[in-house]
Formats: C-alpha cells, structure tokens, sequence
C-alpha cells in the first residue's frame, strides 16, 4: 500500500505538509521544525500555522523550492519518522464498515489520501466504501454529501447490509 508520506512529497500543496509537521512539533517536544525544516521556514510555518489557514500557509510557501524549506526527510528523522509511522491511517485492523467522503477538490487534505485509506483497508478484506464528489472542496462536500451520508449512518444503525465498497465505483450515492 502507498505511504501517505509519499502521498505528501508528491503534492504540489505545501500547506499540508507544513501543518502536518508543525502540529508535530507542537505536541511532540522531542520533535523539533530545525530537524527537518530550514531555520527560517520553520519560524514561518510555526508562525503561520498559528495565525492563518490553510490557504494563507500555501501561499507563504506554494513557490518556494524544497531545498529552501527542507533540510531533511521526514522518513529518514526521528522522531518524525516514528511519529507519523504510527499515526499513518488506516494501519491497524477496524470492525467497518469504513465510508470515507472526499470532494475531488478538496486543497485541505488531498484526496489521495481517502485513496490510500481505501486500499488499505480492503487489502486487509474489510469493506470499505469511498465517495468522490467532482468539483467539490473540503468544506462544501459536507452540504452534498449530507443526505446519502445520513442515510449511510441510518442503515447501519438498522443493521442494512452495505454494500461491499471494494469492488464498486467511487462515485456518490444519487440525491
């Protein structure tokens, strides 16, 4: 299965990663920006994350090349590489069913993580479902998904067998 990591390199949205790796430092004292960021991009990302969103960090940082943001990789530095390892989603067995709703959009968390989330699962041969909504972001594909959504969580409660979402289209429910 993809590492999410990879997932993360591959993105031409930095913001991301900056919040990922800040949110890290600032829960995991041993876990230090000046490990993998250059000195002065780890001020800016610590600053940033602090004051603005998400739109606001990749703007400070979409046209910087990596070599003046990063110093070293954060699968080759503890503790980030330990870090994110065991937080990685999707890693360890659940009872599912698992949905995941995503909008193709989406410039918050991309949507190849939803993805990954789904191939790992169903490679463990649990089921999982994964909706892609085309054209919508992080925020509005809560408004379109919320009725089928509704009714997903409805029929689980009234213990409606779903349908095995390993082998079907990605595409959202109709209404």
């Amino acid at each position: 299965a993809a590492s999410m990591r990879a997932v993360v390199e591959a993105l031409p949205n930095k913001a991301f990663a900056i919040m990922t790796l800040t949110g890290i430092a600032g829960n995991f004292p041993a876990a230090n920006l000046d490990q993998v960021l250059t000195p002065a991009a780890a001020r800016e990302a610590t600053f940033m994350v602090e004051v603005a969103c998400a739109n606001n960090v990749d703007r400070q940082f979409f046209a910087r090349p990596r070599d003046q943001l990063v110093i070293n990789h954060v699968d080759e530095t503890e503790p980030f590489r330990s870090i994110l390892t065991s937080f990685e989603p999707a890693m360890a067995p659940g009872v599912g069913p698992l949905l995941l709703v995503h909008g193709d959009a989406d410039a918050t968390v991309p949507v190849q993580f939803s993805a990954v989330q789904k191939e790992r699962v169903c490679g463990r041969g649990e089921n999982a479902q994964r909706w892609v909504y085309p054209g919508m972001g992080h925020v509005n594909v809560i408004d379109a998904s919320w009725q089928a959504l509704a009714q997903w969580t409805r029929d689980r409660f009234n213990r409606v067998d779903v349908v095995n979402g390993c082998q079907e289209s990605e595409l959202p429910p109709p209404g």
